[in-house]
Formats: structure tokens, C-alpha cells, sequence
């Protein structure tokens, strides 16, 4: 397996997929339709179904598969079974990860096989589904998470409450480089201010198209 070379905070390396499943399992089997997996993809607000004969995973349909049926022009009554045998090179490469595989590792076999979903088990068992988005975005410097938050606020009140968090957190990673500084940090927390204050300006002025008073103490507190 190939090892990817990550930055990354202090004890990231330790971390496994248990800590960031936010995916239920949602699954279908053999016997269901194409039709019937769309239905299924739409009522769950998901891009991905696997199929499971018995407790075992045999296979994965996802919404890159579906645009490629519609395009095709394929039956959407055909039974998923049917379906893998007739093209299966639709079918992404299964992959499997262990509840307790480290998140690099997992990562890493995601890329290897091109894929953007992994079916997480434990004890042989499928239990839920991780992508490739849900561990970079877990392995990501922690400021990213705010920047994200602040792009999709609405508000003056959210982008208030975002950073209000932000803060928070920033004072406990100030903390932690404190106390340990082998972790050879200097600049990051300062990086994190600058990036985050950016992105609250830009939203703001976005909000409000104009430069109100409160800008200032939203961006920076």
C-alpha cells in the first residue's frame, strides 16, 4: 500500500475512521432495480447505495452511475444484479475499510482504487459509509471548518456565532502549541487568524454590501 505523506496536527496519525463515520449505511439488495436505487439515493440525500446479499458487500451504485444509465439509455427496471453483470465497468472497485483503520491508510486506498466512497466494517459487518471528502476534510488544518461555516452564513448573527466559535477553538490550539512547542508551530496560529478574519470580511461585505460598523468586531472580536 502506498503510505501518503500528510501534514499534519500533532496526534492526526493516531486517528481512525470511528472518530468521523457521519454516513449511515444505506443499502439495497441485489434484487432492487436501478429505479429503485435512485428512489432510494433521493429519499436519503445520498450519492451512494451499496448492495448487500446477506451481511456481505457485494457491490456499490452510485450517482456517477446513474448519469451513465441515463446517457446509455439502459433500463432502469434492471435488477442491480443484472446490472453489475452487464457493465461491469460501471462498477467502482469495492472497497472495504475497518472501523479502526487509521484515516491516512484508508485515505490512501480510496486513492489508489480511484474511489470516493469506502464501506466502514466492523466484525466483518458493514456499518456505515465514509468518503474521500469526510476524511480530507477531517484531516484538514481545524480552521477550515469555520472557513466553510463562514462561506455558507446567511447573516450577520451567523457569521457572529461562527466566530465566537472559532475563537474558542483558537484558544485551546494556542494552548496546546504552548505547551508543546516541538510541534514547531509558530506561525500557524497567526495563519489561522489571518485566513478566517478574510473570509468573515469577505462574507460580511457580501451580507451587507457596505462596511458596517460591526465588521470589525465580527472579523476579529
Amino acid at each position: 500500500m502506498i503510505r501518503m505523506n500528510f501534514k499534519n496536527e500533532s496526534d492526526e496519525n493516531h486517528r481512525t475512521l470511528d472518530k468521523i463515520i457521519r454516513h449511515r449505511l444505506v443499502w439495497a439488495t441485489p434484487d432492487n432495480s436501478i429505479k429503485s436505487a435512485a428512489e432510494l439515493m433521493h429519499k436519503e440525500g445520498v450519492s451512494s447505495v451499496v448492495v448487500i446479499d446477506g451481511f456481505v458487500p457485494v457491490g456499490i451504485i452510485t450517482d456517477s452511475d446513474l448519469r451513465r444509465v441515463i446517457a446509455d439509455g439502459l433500463d432502469v427496471n434492471l435488477r442491480l444484479e443484472e446490472f453489475f453483470k452487464l457493465k461491469p465497468k460501471r462498477l467502482p472497485n469495492l472497497v472495504t475499510a475497518d472501523v479502526h483503520e487509521n484515516l491516512y491508510d484508508a485515505l490512501s486506498k480510496m486513492l489508489e482504487n480511484r474511489i470516493k466512497h469506502a464501506i466502514v466494517m466492523d466484525s466483518g459487518r458493514p456499518i456505515g459509509m465514509v468518503t474521500i471528502g469526510d476524511i480530507a476534510y477531517s484531516l484538514s488544518p481545524f480552521y477550515v471548518r469555520y472557513i466553510i461555516k463562514l462561506r455558507k452564513a446567511k447573516n450577520l448573527e451567523e457569521v457572529k456565532q461562527v466566530m465566537t466559535e472559532f475563537k474558542h477553538d483558537l484558544a485551546i490550539h494556542a494552548l496546546k502549541f504552548s505547551e508543546k512547542p516541538e510541534l514547531g508551530r509558530e506561525g500557524y496560529i497567526f495563519d489561522a487568524i489571518s485566513r478566517v478574519a478574510d473570509v468573515a470580511f469577505k462574507t460580511l461585505i457580501d451580507i451587507r454590501r457596505s462596511f458596517p460598523e460591526e465588521i470589525v468586531y465580527a472579523a476579529t472580536g
